[in-house]
């Protein structure tokens, strides 16, 4: 069973890709190959057997589980049958949360396009004014995947002109046919360039055990809370298992610099267009495959690591 790019999770429908019409040559980049050596476990009970799960949950991929270690490595497992997963394909998210100025907290998602104009990002068709709530609470918004290229250019069709982008500024028209390319106003070096980042709200409490302090102390039940906003990092004690969704898997594992770390998967922005001013302003970040990977039914592949 194939599974395919672009399925938006229960935030939004997905509503299909945008093509970026400029030749290979002109981006720069070739499509992302497929995954090669990961490490595949014969079994979800011999993965259990060999690391401490710390959180388990159902994928926004269709068919597939994900799983993190206490090492924070993560896992995608094929329940039903075996399955071929298609770079793109949303698998989770970070929760809640709020853009403020980057400060190098090391827990949270920076806000960057480290590709420019290739990056490749969702819109948020029906979001009003760019605020992240979709007009009506019986309608989602539709979820278009591409690179920021080519939503760009669907924009200035139908706005006449290019939008801006927060931190980044006015995206500047650039080259001829064929090599046309969308420069930022203030790209990451410019001394007018704000950086921000997504600072996820704190996890969920674990199921069972304690929360070790940074001094190794554990705390008694009624100072967990406290701790949590204190760290927002989950630290287990003895038999500890987070409680989490797709929406939230990854709230607790950001890292500013590496994102989710080396493998297969990587981090998507999720923007809104707000017509009135015509800005593209960032909604929040989304967990997606990097490549293609292969997975045996009941046979986890560890996907991600720091």
């Amino acid at each position: 069973m194939a599974v395919g790019a672009g399925a938006a999770g229960p935030e939004g429908e997905s509503a299909g890709n945008v093509t970026d019409a400029r030749t290979a040559s002109s981006m720069g980049n070739q499509p992302p190959e497929e995954a090669m050596g990961l490490v595949t476990f014969e079994s979800e009970e011999t993965l259990k057997a060999s690391v401490k799960v710390a959180a388990e949950c159902k994928s926004h991929g269709k068919g597939l589980t994900l799983l993190r270690d206490e090492k924070e490595c993560y896992y995608l497992m094929a329940k039903g049958e075996d399955m071929k997963v298609s770079s793109g394909t949303q698998v989770g998210g970070v929760g809640g949360g709020h853009f403020i100025p980057y400060d190098g907290t090391k827990r949270c998602v920076q806000w960057r396009l480290p590709l420019g104009d290739k990056t490749v990002i969702q819109l948020a068709k029906g979001a009003a004014d760019g605020d992240g709530e979709p007009e009506s609470a019986k309608a989602a918004p539709k979820i278009i995947t591409g690179t920021l290229y080519a939503i760009t250019r669907d924009i200035e069709d139908a706005a006449t002109s290019p939008p801006k982008l927060t931190s980044y500024g006015a995206l500047i028209p650039s080259g001829s046919a064929g090599r046309h390319q969308y420069l930022f106003e203030f790209p990451e070096d410019h001394e007018m360039h704000n950086k921000m980042m997504f600072q996820p709200s704190p996890g969920a409490l674990p199921v069972a055990g304690a929360i070790a302090s940074d001094t190794g102390m554990h705390a008694p039940l009624c100072q967990q809370r406290n701790l949590l906003q204190m760290h927002a990092v989950p630290v287990w004690g003895p038999g500890a298992k987070e409680k989490v969704s797709a929406s939230t898997f990854f709230q607790n594992t950001m890292n500013a610099d590496t994102g989710v770390g080396q493998g297969a998967l990587s981090i998507i922005w999720r923007l809104n267009h707000d017509t009135v001013g015509n800005v593209l302003k960032p909604s929040k970040p989304y967990v997606v495959t990097s490549k293609v990977i292969n997975l045996k039914k009941g046979c986890p592949a560890r996907v991600a690591w720091p």
